[in-house]
């Protein structure tokens, strides 16, 4: 996709279901509130968005959960300490003055999910942006999910310079995976990369240049624009075609790095409860460095969107559930004679 300067498309959103940040009518929890994983979440005005215990694994997360298509649909796009074991039932989550605490019982181990004490919490909200956000009395922002991005960011969220995105393992298992997006600080470029190798423009497999020093973040605003910004232009990776608009939706934009590697721009349409895939990154699955894993090959399936990942030959899949994990020999090598390994 060629690179232009950035035209913002006209699309009509509802904004009251889409607030900001800073108002205060969005005070909705008060210090002192409880969660636990048998309790309801803490839910935005709309009831799509859920801070709260989510199942993982063989216990819990913490995280928020997009309510995408009623009832069972859903996507989670935010989670605390995406790496550390999932928590019991018995933990609890609480709001206090000095922050938001989550207790491991019967352990007794505390964990601060936000905490300053020089700074009085005053309460916080789930918005329907799908930011959680930390207020004191001023009604002044503290902390909010939205700085914090682990493999989604949501219309109206920026990804800052040397920050990144981080693949999840897959759909159900939201530890860190093999993928990561980069707005490099270095060279003012947004670039993907295998994890585990180094992150240096050799090592890429999808990137858009900047050409200028000036880069602060990548942005993507609530009508699904996705751009670099900069102090004298912005450069648009990704612009909502005008055929995909509708004047009486009600719609709102997501981008994901997905497990396999792809980053992809969604839209979730709230009326209709239906979510499409607008644009993927890179577009030919197969260009995802290491999609495939070790002694296998990737090709494309019919609809050209998704990898098929293929053993060589002589070898078997690690993982029959799991094609992308690579593959290991399935035959007993031979051996020539005089060349028998040493005993």
């Amino acid at each position: 996709m060629s690179l232009s300067l950035l035209l913002f498309p006209i699309i009509i959103i509802l904004q009251s279901m889409i607030p900001t940040a800073s108002v205060s009518d969005d005070c909705q929890i008060s210090t002192g509130t409880i969660l636990s994983p048998s309790s309801s979440s803490w839910f935005s005005p709309s009831g799509r968005f859920a801070f709260g215990f989510h199942p993982e694994g063989d216990g819990f997360t913490v995280g928020i959960l997009f309510n995408i298509m009623a009832p069972n649909n859903t996507m989670l796009i935010w989670n605390h300490n995406r790496d550390y074991a999932p928590v019991s039932n018995s933990a609890t989550i609480k709001l206090t003055k000095d922050g938001l605490m989550l207790l491991l019982a019967p352990e007794g181990a505390q964990h601060d999910l936000f905490s300053d004490s020089s700074s009085s919490t005053h309460c916080a909200s789930m918005l329907d942006s799908g930011n959680f956000v930390i207020f004191n009395s001023n009604n002044n922002v503290l902390w909010q999910t939205f700085d914090l991005p682990t493999d989604t960011i949501m219309g109206g969220q920026t990804l800052k310079n040397d920050k990144k995105l981080v693949s999840s393992v897959s759909d159900t298992n939201h530890s860190s995976g093999k993928f990561h997006l980069r707005m490099q600080a270095s060279d003012n470029n947004l670039v993907m990369y295998l994890r585990g190798d180094v992150d240096r423009a050799e090592y890429n497999y999808w990137y858009v240049l900047s050409h200028t020093a000036q880069v602060t973040a990548m942005m993507f605003d609530r009508n699904g624009t996705l751009y670099l910004s900069s102090i004298s232009q912005s450069i648009t990776i990704f612009n909502v075609p005008e055929n995909n608009t509708n004047n009486t939706a009600v719609i709102i934009y997501s981008v994901r790095i997905e497990p396999h590697g792809q980053l992809q721009v969604y839209s979730h349409d709230l009326l209709a409860n239906t979510s499409k895939v607008l644009q993927r990154f890179p577009e030919d699955h197969c260009m995802v460095k290491g999609v495939c894993g070790h002694n296998s090959y990737c090709i494309l399936s019919e609809d050209q969107t998704t990898p098929q990942c293929l053993c060589l030959p002589g070898f078997e899949y690690n993982n029959p559930n799991s094609h992308y994990d690579g593959c290991k020999t399935s035959f007993i090598p031979s051996y020539c004679p005089g060349n028998e390994p040493a005993e």
